[in-house]
């Protein structure tokens, strides 16, 4: 293979399984899986989802199939990239593993962070192992690369922190049989696109009954328990909730006061104080739907083939959370948590369209936003990809940002750098594309727009969403106007005229029609390369083009808005018209083309 047949694998196995925040977090569990033959939910069971991986992304016990046979662990670093920077710096992050890895070996135990996905993984894999398995394992080192560039430079550039890991690996595992190497693209041999059967989980349910519901489809109900779906999370991790709608939310609102915080507290009374009895859990939950390939009904228990769930995130990462409480876990009496049950449905089928309706039906039912239902659209997958390379974070999932910021602040910090601590919203972006189509009313309403799949289509369509650097730049309009317009033009209405803050939209359509008409890409070029928040420099620079006599868009809004004696559609309409036509601000002017060249300024990253 080469660099450019496994991007395109890596590619198709994200479209797959929609694991990881972005391509790069597919590489090590489409290597295992194509390596090795694991299912692809095994595979990223065993590897890294950017959270805490201390140093390497994936591992994998094999061999020892024979009697002379040893066992084998394989710890792999993946860089996807061929600049042979990060490549060097893969060995360095494997030396790194040696900090931990001795104690994870010798089953001693040691810290682990909350969220790290593969030393969990690693340490329940190996707990698994025979003593004398254990004691005997040889560990391959491996560092995997899409470079194409000759084998003698790429050694030749990475040999200080290859030799480094050797020393480092000498010291620290001394009694131990270990090798080094390095995996490319010409190592992997041609592209064969493995099909493997998917693992399976348990679980224990009681009170089961199925019916069909159209063809190659299934739905199983019963009741469960809440321990299995814990359990189940905690093997793989947020790549369980890569179908649903949004994440789990972690504002205070939900988590002290709100459905989270309430289920904790139930959860303490039967599992802590023991004042009710776990069984009634079932009694007081709606139910948590999964999604999966295939299911055996077996004696109380069933065995879901590629499970994924579509709606009872809230649900699962709650307990997970509560389970894992620092105050509560040592409290927790273990047999009623297992007694804790929960009603379960199983959704068997094979029609990924359908899967998706199930989800956006389920979720229909619960306080959420019209928004969330297109969060697994692929125009939205594919803008998360766009934005990423831009190192900015795309937020099309509700709480995925603050998820990432508790989580994974590193992340935000090393492939994040230009959000700035900020994200671009999915729902801002949709208001801000159809405000600079003149489309002020679906701007003012987005729920109308979600809705409606001409609307929808049209706001995301690929001419509108061609430059990366203004959609960035529009989210940056987004977060100062309400400011600028409050604070910085001296707006004053009159009588029962609109607050200056609801010229928002109509003021963001009239600045970047003006910029396009008179040319000003470099704005848009300077300040499109990052988030700028509220900084001053950027909210300066949007004062000065709404006041400029040039412009005069500051004068028109006050002379047409801020005399209004009514706020109501029509008479803001009218007002919107003139101000359009005054300052021959028409439809005329297409900001879509006229910025759809800008490419990002070097300065800005």
């Amino acid at each position: 293979m080469n660099s450019q047949s496994v991007r395109a694998a890596v590619q198709s196995f994200r479209e797959r399984t929609a694991h990881g925040s972005h391509l790069e977090h597919c590489f090590a569990p489409w290597y295992l899986h194509q390596q090795y033959h694991l299912s692809e939910t095994r595979a990223i069971q065993q590897s890294s989802d950017g959270n805490y991986d201390f140093g390497i992304d994936a591992f994998h016990l094999h061999g020892g199939d024979r009697p002379d046979s040893p066992t084998n662990l394989l710890l792999l670093q993946a860089k996807f990239t061929d600049s042979l920077v990060p490549i060097t710096k893969g060995y360095k992050e494997l030396e790194r593993t040696l900090n931990q890895l001795p104690q994870v070996l010798d089953g001693a135990e040691c810290e682990l962070p909350l969220q790290n996905n593969v030393l969990v993984n690693l340490r329940a894999a190996l707990n698994r192992l025979a003593p004398k398995v254990r004691a005997s394992l040889h560990i391959d080192f491996v560092l995997l690369h899409i470079s194409d560039q000759d084998s003698d430079i790429i050694s030749h550039r990475s040999r200080e922190a290859r030799q480094s890991l050797r020393e480092a690996i000498s010291q620290r595992l001394a009694d131990r049989i270990c090798t080094t190497r390095e995996v490319g693209p010409a190592d992997l041999g041609p592209r064969v696109e493995v099909v493997v059967p998917p693992d399976h989980n348990d679980l224990v349910v009681t009170s089961h009954g199925e019916f069909p519901a159209g063809d190659f489809t299934k739905m199983h109900t019963a009741n469960g328990r809440l321990t299995d779906l814990v359990e189940l999370y905690r093997t793989r991790r947020d790549h369980l909730f890569s179908k649903n709608v949004r994440h789990f939310l972690h504002s205070k609102r939900n988590v002290e006061k709100g459905p989270a915080g309430k289920m904790r507290e139930t959860l303490k009374s039967m599992c802590v104080e023991k004042s009710i009895v776990p069984e009634r859990f079932a009694l007081f939950h709606n139910g948590v739907t999964i999604y999966a390939q295939r299911v055996e009904v077996m004696d109380g228990a069933l065995r879901i083939k590629e499970p994924f769930v579509l709606n009872g995130c809230q649900t699962i990462k709650n307990a997970f959370y509560f389970r894992n409480d620092p105050k509560l876990k040592d409290r927790i009496d273990k047999q009623i948590w297992e007694r804790v049950a929960v009603p379960i449905r199983v959704i068997e089928a094979t029609d990924g369209v359908l899967i998706r309706s199930v989800t956006i039906n389920n979720n229909r039912q619960n306080a959420m936003a019209v928004s969330a239902f297109r969060a697994n659209d692929p125009i939205q997958l594919d803008l998360e990809e766009r934005f990423r390379k831009a190192a900015i974070f795309y937020e099309r999932q509700e709480g995925a940002f603050q998820n990432l910021e508790m989580a994974s602040p590193e992340i935000l910090e090393d492939d994040y750098e230009n959000s700035r601590g900020q994200c671009v919203n999915m729902v801002d972006l949709a208001r801000c594309l159809a405000a600079a189509a003149g489309e002020i009313g679906f701007a003012n309403h987005p729920a109308d727009l979600f809705e409606s799949d001409a609307a929808y289509e049209r706001c995301f369509s690929r001419k509108r969403l061609n430059s990366i650097p203004f959609l960035v730049f529009l989210q940056n309009l987004d977060d100062v106007l309400g400011v600028i317009l409050k604070k910085d033009l001296n707006l004053n209405p009159k009588g029962a005229g609109p607050r200056p803050a609801r010229l928002k939209y109509y003021t963001l359509c009239l600045c970047v029609r003006y910029m396009g008409k008179v040319g000003l890409q470099e704005c848009v070029r300077d300040f499109g390369g990052a988030l700028q928040g509220k900084k001053h420099v950027f909210r300066d620079e949007i004062v000065r083009k709404l006041r400029s006599r040039s412009s005069r868009i500051r004068d028109e809004l006050s002379k047409r808005f801020m005399s209004l004696d009514s706020n109501d559609a029509a008479t803001m309409n009218d007002a919107w018209e003139h101000c359009q036509n005054t300052l021959l601000l028409r439809k005329n002017i297409d900001v879509f083309d006229a910025f759809s060249a800008v490419e990002v300024a070097e300065s800005s990253q």
